[in-house]
């Protein structure tokens, strides 16, 4: 386990955080106000957008201001509310997932990326050195899209139902700087995802960029149906995003 990961297995989850908030700033602080998320998310991961619904004792957008207010007051500095709505009772901030956006970050630089340090997978590599293979990188990654069998790039402890996922757009944009690295994003697109799947695939990937696999391995795993055991690595939480989420229903304000 990577001992990022394993810190951050000790903090409390960001929905008990948010309860937590929640009974103090209503001050109701022995009752629990059940936050239901858009979506689970690994140990380690960060999202630029995420999305959740919580029954409360408010009526007015007035009073869900203040609300925001208080709880950005109270929370942590890496947790913030940018915008609450008053929703129908039926709307479900994850039944309601038309799809995602997860964006993993690669960066290749020989010497350590500081100001990124916790926000990227590190690769102590010259990107112009050749020991990178860009082409099939990408080759493998654009073999996700589509509707697949994940199972064997989900997670062995996963309960779900079925582990068959569309993958709806899978890229990868690579940006170099100035300072000679080169930031790698690797953006999927799907209806949903299994446990550690996007990791996995990005694992699975990596080897074939660095040799390890060849890329015809990640469509025959597609194909076929493998098991966990013939994918690569679950790589690091850290370089993991949640960018964008989409609702058939458009969120008030937003």
């Amino acid at each position: 386990m990577q001992a990022a990961e394993a810190e951050s297995r000790h903090k409390p989850s960001l929905q008990a955080t948010l309860e937590t908030a929640l009974s103090v700033a209503l001050r109701r602080r022995e009752e629990r106000f059940v936050v239901h998320g858009c979506g689970r998310t690994d140990a380690g991961v960060h999202a630029e957008e995420y999305y959740c619904h919580v029954d409360l004792p408010l009526s007015t957008g007035e009073e869900l201001g203040r609300l925001r207010q208080s709880l950005n007051a109270i929370l942590p500095p890496e947790f913030v509310i940018t915008q609450a709505a008053l929703m129908p009772d039926d709307a479900h901030a994850l039944e309601d997932v038309v799809s995602k956006t997860y964006e993993y970050r690669l960066y290749l630089r020989r010497a350590k990326p500081t100001l990124l340090r916790g926000r990227v997978l590190w690769l102590p590599l010259d990107p112009a050195a050749g020991v990178f293979d860009f082409p099939n990188f990408e080759r493998a990654v654009q073999l996700f899209q589509g509707e697949h069998d994940f199972a064997p790039f989900a997670s062995a402890h996963g309960t779900a139902r079925t582990t068959v996922r569309s993958i709806l757009r899978a890229e990868v944009v690579c940006e170099p700087d100035a300072s000679a690295g080169m930031l790698v994003r690797v953006r999927f697109t799907g209806t949903g995802f299994l446990k550690q799947q996007v990791r996995t695939m990005v694992g699975t990937a990596l080897e074939v960029a660095q040799g390890k696999r060849p890329v015809e391995s990640v469509e025959k795993l597609l194909r076929s149906g493998g098991v966990r055991q013939e994918a690569g690595p679950c790589v690091a939480g850290e370089g993991l995003f949640l960018t964008s989420v989409r609702y058939e229903h458009k969120i008030p304000g937003l």
